[in-house]
């Protein structure tokens, strides 16, 4: 008999982290199929981890976009805390640079127009992901690009604030920009930061701050440049290698150089 969650028939477990599990499920009534994350019951009485999983819900579920992951719904029974989104049938981009080490120009920059799309959308409305990467990158068998995973974003005000507390260092410690390592208040810049670290990896199959720890992956993100990346490979035209390490500048404004991707694209 199928595990039954709310008006949701459970299919199968698709995937399990630190902070909840993720099924394929039914809504019975919509005949639609969703995924459900559930946040793991030894975390629910963790304040903290459960106002992040609201504020995952509250930022996606704000973000209608085509490629963004829809959120659907979010709920609470018997103190445990559900999130229902978008099921993509695909796979992510970490999985697929294990397997390909660098993609094509052509299909790398696919990815990151409509990447940088999302994440302009997200930003027009105050929106900050925090956690860009490869493995919250997922292409879908249809060809579509979807960008996932708000469980760290946050809402600036007006003035820029953030909702997390200053010093709270959190994200993936390769793919952070140099004002998040450092626990500070957060523009979109660091997201743009974020995203060239993919952008990078995707067209050199390396990561521009490599070391094997994290805090020193962490401290060549506070001191060095990145190796220049036609220096990996030479087919990355200029103007997209200029765009890469614009976005890697340690010291950057609020504006970032996304929207440029897709004028070079078309030129």
């Amino acid at each position: 008999m199928r595990k039954r969650i709310g008006n949701y028939d459970v299919i199968e477990e698709i995937g399990r982290g630190g902070m909840a599990v993720v099924y394929k499920a039914l809504h019975t009534s919509l005949e639609r199929i969703v995924a459900i994350k559930e946040l793991h019951s030894s975390l629910r009485d963790d304040r903290e981890l459960v106002e992040r999983f609201k504020r995952e819900a509250k930022a996606a579920a704000s973000l209608n976009h085509s490629n963004i992951v829809q959120v659907y719904d979010f709920w609470n029974d018997r103190n445990t805390y559900y999130l229902a989104m978008e099921f993509i049938d695909g796979i992510d981009l970490k999985t697929i640079l294990e397997r390909c080490e660098k993609l094509p120009l052509e299909i790398a920059l696919i990815i990151a127009i409509q990447i940088c799309d999302a994440i302009d959308f997200a930003h027009q409305r105050k929106i900050i992901h925090r956690d860009i990467k490869t493995g919250n990158i997922i292409l879908s068998r249809k060809g579509a690009v979807k960008l996932a995973d708000f469980g760290i974003a946050y809402i600036m005000d007006t003035t820029g604030s953030n909702l997390t507390q200053s010093g709270i260092v959190l994200g993936t410690p390769a793919y952070m920009s140099p004002e998040q390592v450092r626990g500070e208040k957060l523009t979109e810049a660091s997201d743009i930061f974020s995203f060239g670290i993919v952008l990078y990896e995707m067209l050199t199959g390396k990561k521009p701050f490599v070391e094997d720890t994290d805090e020193k992956v962490i401290y060549k993100i506070l001191t060095k440049k990145p190796l220049a990346p036609r220096r990996l490979n030479n087919n990355i035209p200029f103007r997209i290698q200029r765009i890469i390490l614009k976005s890697l500048q340690k010291r950057r404004g609020k504006g970032g150089a996304y929207p440029s991707i897709s004028r070079g694209q078309q030129r």
